[in-house]
């Protein structure tokens, strides 16, 4: 051995040659990281690829919600027109179903049902007495002939509910119009015939792709089945090639309205009228009481004690103008916190704190005239010796029992001061005046047959007589005698 040759090592028949060892190390090391990195990547991969298909899920949804807004907002773009179309002329009212009872929905739902909550628009049959000039036996009724024909002249224009948009109606037209099955109008008389009934039982807030119509308002707004309002799902039609990936028409969706009348309903939020607040000549209804409303005959009621109650609902709180919505009367008091939420739900069709209405004329056209200004004092339009309407007999002098604006100014105007009734109007009635007298009450007769004293013959049997009569004094005030 010499220092330029090293002799190798032998161990127990092993040689060993140095750094051997350390490169087979290093080629393990370089092993697992290339694994670690390959199992990072697919582990990148897999996360990329759930975001994606999470990221394209959301957007799909935000698509589709987006989409459901608009077709909600186009249904409320729709509604508020066929309002402004059906009511905006001053000869036009609303009514709902109910007030035919051969509309309103029966436990069976058979095919003649109508959903009893739906809102009818009416106009005036025959709007030609603008000016109040026709005789009554003339005045026009839901027929199209002067004979006879007294009464009202509404006549139905429509049902303020999807599905009746398209449908064309002439106040003035005599022939029978349809559209959509809902909807028939057939002067002299109106029926409904719907092409299906929808059992309000069964209807869905989220309807499915077979169902006609959808629940608009249900179990969690009101208590009875009666009360559930369904309107008709009318398609939304794309024409070809206005979405992508759709060649030919379809339909992309659906949406239903339902209009309902706020001004039929009670009004919660009007406190009790103070007395200070009553006028001097007339004293209108302020509001409804609806803390004397009672649950009798009421659907999903089996009391008959009241549905609100004084306890939970106090009309004299100064509260109650500040509520914006039914929902917040459960805050007035501890009591209506646990009465009023389920006494809301069977009334939800008939109480509101948003209740308005326009004074229109629904006859004539134009807002009704102001009677404490035609009645004031010093008033001369109409003429004092104006009748309120045309008599019959206008070619003659009998218009016997016909009142005039004079009359009515003199009642109105009739007031005592201090107790007392002025001089001028301690009169009789004449054809401009009311006058003063008392109110005929009660009339009765009695009878006696008074035998004569005597027996002699030929002594008459005498009959005597016992009138009543009871007067009423309709006045704050001592009456003269005339």
């Amino acid at each position: 051995m010499t220092p330029d040759h090293p002799t190798p090592m032998i161990t127990q028949g092993v040689s060993f040659i140095p750094g051997s060892r350390r490169a087979d190390r290093r080629s393990g090391f370089a092993l697992l990281i290339t694994i670690t990195l390959l199992a990072f990547l697919v582990l990148l991969l897999v996360s990329l690829a759930s975001l994606t298909r999470v990221e394209t899920q959301v957007a799909g949804n935000n698509q589709q919600l987006s989409q459901a807004r608009q077709n909600a907002l186009m249904a409320l773009n729709i509604a508020v027109g066929q309002l402004q179309k059906f009511t905006g002329p001053d000869q036009r009212t609303t009514a709902r179903a109910d007030m035919n009872a051969a509309w309103v929905v029966t436990s069976t739902y058979d095919a003649t049902d109508v959903n009893g909550r739906w809102l009818a628009a009416y106009g005036n049959g025959a709007p030609v007495d603008t000016t109040y000039t026709l005789k009554p036996s003339l005045i026009p009724g839901p027929i199209t002939t002067h004979s006879d024909a007294k009464g009202s002249q509404a006549k139905l224009l429509n049902w303020l509910v999807s599905g009746n948009e398209n449908t064309a109606f002439d106040v003035a037209s005599a022939s029978t119009v349809a559209a959509d099955g809902h909807i028939v109008a057939a002067p002299p008389s109106i029926t409904h015939t719907p092409a299906s009934a929808v059992n309000l039982t069964t209807a869905k807030a989220m309807p499915i792709a077979a169902d006609t119509q959808a629940l608009l308002v249900g179990a969690n707004s009101a208590t009875a089945p009666a009360d559930y309002v369904a309107a008709p799902l009318v398609p939304i039609n794309a024409a070809a090639g206005t979405v992508p990936g759709l060649t030919t028409a379809a339909p992309i969706g659906r949406y239903a309205w339902w209009v309902g009348d706020e001004g039929a309903k009670a009004r919660v939020n009007l406190p009790m009228a103070s007395a200070s607040q009553a006028p001097a000549a007339f004293v209108s209804a302020q509001r409804a009481a609806i803390e004397l409303m009672d649950g009798e005959n009421v659907v999903g009621e089996t009391t008959a004690t009241d549905l609100i109650g004084t306890a939970a609902y106090d009309s004299t709180l100064t509260t109650l103008t500040d509520l914006v919505s039914p929902k917040q009367l459960s805050m007035l008091t501890p009591t209506a916190a646990t009465t009023l939420p389920a006494a809301l739900k069977v009334r939800f069709h008939d109480l509101t704190t948003s209740s308005t209405s326009v004074l229109a004329d629904a006859y004539a056209g134009g807002l009704k005239k102001d009677l404490s200004a035609v009645l004031a004092t010093g008033a001369t339009s109409p003429l004092n010796s104006d009748y309120l309407f045309t008599p019959e007999n206008t070619a003659t002098t009998d218009s016997f029992g016909v009142p005039t604006w004079g009359q009515l100014r003199s009642f109105v105007q009739t007031k005592s001061v201090s107790g007392v009734l002025p001089a001028s109007q301690m009169i009789l009635a004449t054809p401009t005046s009311v006058g003063i007298a008392p109110v005929l009450t009660n009339v009765s007769l009695g009878l006696k047959f008074v035998a004569p004293s005597g027996v002699a013959d030929g002594q008459p049997i005498r009959l005597a007589v016992f009138p009543m009569v009871v007067l009423w004094n309709p006045y704050n005030a001592t009456l003269p005698q005339h």
